[in-house]
Parts: structure tokens; sequence; C-alpha cells
């Protein structure tokens, strides 16, 4: 039972891990390999270094076989998912909207005001002797 806890908490990790960070751009290192073979075959000189310069020194380049640069490792960025939230329990964090006039477009526009007390002015204060 504790392995199938453990392989289940791997699993969900890593599905996590996949889905909300750029690791599965790892998963394209087949591709980069492959590339990297293609160009040692017409420049056998070609040093990997060199390799990693002229496609990822130079940003994109619309060269002949840019379609194939885009398959490689961190080229293209595909997450648009994002699991960072802040949640605060303190009412005095609250964000508040004000309703300004309505400029001439028909749009609403809107001033973010936020009310910080002194939350955090507690934690930096020098120890005190009790």
């Amino acid at each position: 039972m504790n392995r199938l806890k453990r392989a289940t908490s791997i699993l969900l990790l890593l599905m996590y891990l996949f889905q909300s960070t750029e690791l599965h751009q790892f998963m394209k290192l087949p591709d980069f390999v492959k590339h990297y073979q293609e160009h040692r075959a017409e420049d056998p000189a070609m040093s990997l270094f060199t390799f990693i310069d002229i496609h990822y020194g130079h940003g994109n380049v619309l060269d002949d076989d840019y379609q194939e640069d885009m398959k490689l490792p961190f080229k293209t960025c595909h997450s648009d998912f994002s699991s960072w939230q802040v949640v605060s329990n303190h009412p005095e964090y609250a964000f508040h909207y004000i309703m300004l006039a309505q400029p001439t477009s028909g749009m609403p526009m809107y001033q973010e005001n936020v009310e910080l007390q002194s939350y955090l002015d507690a934690i930096w204060q020098p120890p005190r002797i009790a």
C-alpha cells in the first residue's frame, strides 16, 4: 500500500510540474539531438556551443529550417496555466475599485487603491527584553 501511495504521489507531482512549469520542454530533447546531428552532417566542425549560440543566442532567425528550429526546447512557451494565487484572510488587504468618470470611448476606468496597514511593521522590529 505504501508503494502505491508513493507512486501516486510521484505521478501527481509530475503531472502538476509538467502542466504548470516549463518542465515539459525537456521532452523535446530528442528533437534537439536530431537537429544538432543534422547540422553536424552539414558542417562536421560545428561544436555543441556553436549550435546553441546559433539557435538560442540570436533570437528567432527566419532561415531555411525555421520550422525545425521552433521544435527545439525553450524556443516557444506553451504554458497557459498559472497556479500561483494569492489569497489573504486579512480584510485590510482588500482591493477597492473606485469608478472614475467615464471617458468618451464609453469604457469605464478604474483606479486601484490598496489599503495597507502596518501589518509588516510588526515583523521588522528590534528584539525587546521581556
